[in-house]
């Protein structure tokens, strides 16, 4: 009699364990790296996940805003710490990551070069941006999404974001990244959300 009772909670206790697991499995372990520090798309998400259940965790703590890409670099390399974990941890964690980075970078020259210092400047940016997708790539094993920039100067810029987006989107397929590409009439909200949302479900 004991033995079969030692057996049924062996098995009960088993049973449990695996629903844990297969519960915690499907849950989804968010990161967001934003530049400007933009609550708007990653609240959207979370809340989605909050109510549907799947949310394990959000990790919004390493934006900041005028982040730049090589401040996202150093932090990197250096294994930030904040609120008792590093980023290096937060990024082997995260099943989806979202990553807004580089706009600073770009605004930064717009408007005091010419076209031809700006597309120079704007060449060594994304050089910049690939080595730091390439190092996200080293600890992020899942889902990554690379928001592209909008058009907030002027029409008469429409050829230079066009060729930005295009040469980040290019980098994104090499490191096998989804790129979500922005254009002058996209509110970054709303269109980031509804990918993110939309790979989920």
């Amino acid at each position: 009699m004991k033995i079969k009772v030692t057996i049924f909670l062996i098995l009960i206790t088993t049973l449990i364990i695996l629903i844990n697991f297969t519960n915690k499995d499907n849950e989804i372990y968010y990161v967001n790296i934003d530049s400007t520090n933009s609550l708007e798309y990653n609240n959207i998400i979370t809340n989605q996940l909050i109510k549907t259940k799947k949310l394990e965790k959000n990790v919004n703590k390493f934006s900041k805003k005028d982040y730049r890409t090589t401040d996202l670099i150093r932090d990197i390399k250096d294994n930030k710490k904040i609120e008792n974990q590093t980023i290096q941890n937060a990024l082997i964690k995260a099943d989806i990551l979202t990553i807004y980075i580089g706009i600073n970078d770009i605004n930064y020259k717009i408007g005091d070069n010419s076209k031809e210092n700006l597309y120079n400047y704007t060449d060594q940016v994304l050089l910049d941006i690939e080595e730091l997708l390439k190092l996200v790539k080293i600890y992020c094993k899942e889902k990554i999404y690379v928001i592209g920039y909008k058009n907030e100067i002027g029409i008469s810029y429409n050829d230079y974001f066009e060729y930005t987006n295009k040469r980040l989107k290019a980098i994104c397929d090499e490191y096998k990244m989804e790129f979500i590409n922005i254009n002058k009439k996209d509110d970054i909200t709303n269109i980031v959300s509804e990918t993110v949302l939309k790979d989920i479900y």
